[in-house]
């Protein structure tokens, strides 16, 4: 008998928890007979009913929670106290589901779980669309930045949907994870370092509320952890990694109950000086390839610095800030389709890619 945990990490999610977790509850009773599946909440000192809500709710299968001290909050915080669990309670696989995956698809446990079973994967990650503006982290700085640096081929490294197999669990250094939004991408990297397959499967796209802050916050601390591990140690070469031919068909944008985007705020808040300011947004009216040449240019440049002799890594992610928003408000600008950006954002990792190593 094989044991799945699924975790949730929450914190201020109590709108969303007991939704969700019946959601994932329902893909759990469609799993093969061998699998014996629990569900965990990791939970962080709310503001609303959280806890409650959970644990007060009519369960299908056990169901269990893990807190973190009351003055830590952070997403990694809380999937390391999953990742620690899992370890203890022996079980093959943990998948970790945010808990602001609205409107969940049950069907994407199992699609995930059989995906590793199947190929045996050590890490599965989710090939999906995101709202229109969404996901620029992802979109513009992660994926691009896991193709020049390693040449693998990784889609959401940073989705928030993640399935890890114990052979992955067991050779991480927890304690070395970052305790913020930055935990996803050190998981897929690690995943790259050890040398574990990397599987990558369609799966139905949850509504993703966006939330107040929360792209420059995922921005600068996804940045500081990529870059971070790209100063420690070279990056491995993954050539072998890589996503299915055309995975976008058929796929249309999903509605969006988000924020508008605050890209501008941002810009305005990092600009140095009105000199500065005005340049930066001079930038954004360049035509698409000169816009997608200075982000090029400016993540390459942030690369270069990382692996000089005594980088200031806090300086290096501050100074990207600009051009990473400037970026993606042109890029909000243009209305693409997803198809166009898929493309677009292989293009990018090409693109730097050939500055990295041209």
């Amino acid at each position: 008998m094989r044991r799945l945990l699924i975790g949730v990490p929450a914190r201020n999610e109590g709108a969303r928890i007991g939704a969700l977790a019946e959601r994932i509850e329902l893909g759990t009773a469609m799993l093969d007979h061998d699998f014996t599946s629990r569900l965990a909440l990791a939970y962080q000192t709310s503001d609303d009913d959280t806890l409650a809500r959970f644990v007060d709710r009519p369960s299908r299968i056990p169901q269990l929670v893990v807190q973190s001290p009351h003055e830590q909050v952070g997403k990694g915080a809380n999937v390391k106290l999953l990742m620690r669990r899992a370890l203890d309670d022996g079980d093959d696989y943990l998948l970790l589901v945010d808990a602001d995956l609205a409107g969940y698809d049950p069907r994407n446990v199992t699609r995930a779980v059989n995906h590793a079973t199947r190929d045996g994967y050590g890490i599965v990650l989710p090939l999906w669309s995101r709202p229109r503006g969404q996901a620029n982290t992802t979109n513009f700085l992660a994926c691009p930045l896991v193709f020049a640096t390693h040449r693998a081929r990784i889609r959401q490294p940073i989705a928030g949907h993640m399935l890890l197999h114990r052979s992955l669990l067991a050779q991480v250094d927890l304690d070395a994870l970052p305790d913020d939004f930055g935990v996803d991408i050190m998981l897929t990297l690690r995943a790259l370092e050890q040398g574990l397959s990397v599987g990558q499967v369609r799966l139905s796209a949850p509504d993703h509320p966006a939330k107040p802050g929360n792209s420059e916050r995922v921005m600068t601390q996804v940045a500081m952890a990529v870059l971070g591990a790209l100063a420690a140690a070279p990056a491995v070469d993954r050539p072998d990694v890589t996503w299915p031919e055309h995975y976008w068909d058929g796929w249309e944008w999903p509605q969006s109950n988000g924020l508008e985007p605050d890209h501008i705020d941002v810009i305005l808040r990092h600009a140095g000086s009105e000199a500065e300011l005005a340049r930066w947004l001079d930038v954004g009216e360049a035509g698409d390839d000169a816009v997608a040449e200075m982000w090029c240019d400016q993540l390459a440049d942030a690369v270069r610095r990382i692996r000089s002799p005594y980088p200031d890594l806090g300086r290096i992610v501050d100074d990207l800030v600009c051009p990473f928003f400037v970026h993606a408000e042109h890029r909000a600008r243009r209305k693409s389709s997803v198809a166009e950006l898929e493309q677009y954002v292989a293009d990018l990792g090409l693109r730097l890619a050939a500055r990295l190593h041209g």
